[in-house]
């Protein structure tokens, strides 16, 4: 365990921690830490830093990573108390004998068929959150030796020309998938189910080291976007982004993701990137001439 009283380690650390404070507050902000919690939960990821500081290899890399588990581990402790709290009171609800309001009713089977809805439709989502929290942590330590800013995260809804109006909310998830220790994420904003949801990111910022690679086509379907359409895309993520030069244009996966199913042809795959170069094109000279 290394100690405090040697004053190349004491320099060290205070550098480190002056360096890292704004992303860590960051961390704590996006997940919606509490004040009077955030500083228990940094104190405490500086102590074990310390404790191990002679077996990490990147430091802040490291301390970064513990502040967001340390993050998730504080709303699953806070997401059991009150889901028991939740609990204690629909048993008590339950159990206290109410009088109808129609001799054929049953309040007690209405009530539980009720809660149950309520209550399933919360676990579901919390369930979900969880499970993506998990598949963040894996990619993480996946990763855990290679430098971020080489690393892109892609997430969608499935390749599949289907409804998707089940799919769960970008901004539902979005903080979960934040945790990543990428430098980016590519997303899917050209198809019409959520082509909305680049706005997340107002709400959800990118940490300033990261980037957006924006999905501007749709790669489902064998319209070829205009360009204009290609530029106006880009141009509304970047507005909210607030810093063109961290937007890159893409699709939104790839043409032909289950090989052999070939929905796009061929030629039109070619078509429509040539739109996304052209698009882009029109794009950085309209945002990039702005500051000029």
């Amino acid at each position: 365990m290394a100690t405090l009283d040697h004053p190349e380690l004491r320099e060290s650390l205070n550098i480190l921690l002056k360096n890292s404070r704004p992303r860590l507050e960051r961390v704590l902000r996006n997940f919606e830490i509490p004040p009077e919690d955030a500083e228990d939960i940094l104190q405490d990821a500086q102590l074990t830093l310390l404790y191990k500081w002679d077996k990490i290899r990147s430091p802040e890399s490291w301390l970064i990573g513990t502040v967001k588990k340390k993050c998730i581990m504080y709303w699953r402790k806070r997401r059991g108390s009150l889901c028991d709290a939740v609990d204690t009171a629909i048993l008590d609800l339950i159990s206290v004998p109410q009088a109808p309001k129609h001799p054929t009713a049953r309040p007690t089977e209405v009530l539980q068929n009720r809660i149950a809805l309520v209550l399933d439709a919360s676990t579901s989502m919390a369930r979900f959150r969880y499970d993506v929290e998990r598949v963040v942590a894996a990619i993480n330590e996946a990763i855990r030796d290679l430098p971020p800013d080489r690393i892109r995260l892609h997430v969608c809804w499935g390749n599949s020309e289907s409804p998707h109006d089940a799919d769960v909310p970008l901004d539902d998830i979005l903080p979960a998938l934040q945790q990543a220790n990428v430098g980016g994420f590519v997303l899917p904003f050209a198809n019409p189910r959520h082509a909305h949801e680049f706005r997340c990111f107002a709400k959800h910022p990118l940490a300033d080291d990261q980037i957006l690679v924006a999905g501007v086509i749709d790669s489902l379907t064998n319209f070829v976007e205009h360009p204009e359409v290609v530029a106006d895309r880009i141009e509304r993520v970047a507005a909210v982004i607030g810093d063109p030069t961290r937007v890159l244009a893409g699709t939104d996966c790839g043409f032909d993701t289950s090989a052999g199913w070939g929905r796009v042809a061929e030629d039109v795959v070619w078509a429509k990137l040539a739109s996304l170069r052209d698009g882009a094109r029109l794009a950085s000279e309209r945002l990039f001439s702005r500051g000029r």
